[in-house]
């Protein structure tokens, strides 16, 4: 992940999920930011568990772990948390923020990757 820009790119959508955090305690859908926060930090959690797995299991392969069963717990956690919080966090916005960090990273590291090499930092 070191290439292509993906670290900054993880930085920049963990202050994003804050800020829409912030928004909902100021008031702006409240249900609806929690919900974005909550499903984009779990899921850039889970991003950077995944990488770390995928670093750890090209150094020595075949070594075994609960990676996936982790990753699958916290996302469950999450839905969880949504379902009881009683309509303080909407389901479908954590679902939605769990889902699109995904293809937001694939995207800041494929714009990464386009540009000219002079021009990447990292």
């Amino acid at each position: 992940m070191e290439a292509a820009g993906v670290p900054r790119a993880i930085a920049a959508l963990f202050a994003l999920a804050g800020a829409v955090a912030l928004l909902g305690f100021a008031g702006v859908w409240p249900p609806v930011s929690f919900g974005l926060a909550l499903g984009a930090a779990i899921g850039l959690v889970n991003a950077v568990q995944l990488a770390g797995r995928v670093r750890r299991l090209i150094e020595a392969p075949g070594r075994g772990g609960l990676g996936t069963a982790f990753r699958f717990a916290l996302a469950a956690l999450g839905a969880a948390l949504a379902v009881r919080s009683g309509g303080a966090i909407d389901v479908r916005a954590y679902a939605a923020g769990l889902l699109a960090v995904p293809f937001l990273l694939a995207a800041a590291a494929s714009l990464q990757r386009r540009l000219p090499p002079g021009a990447r930092r990292r």
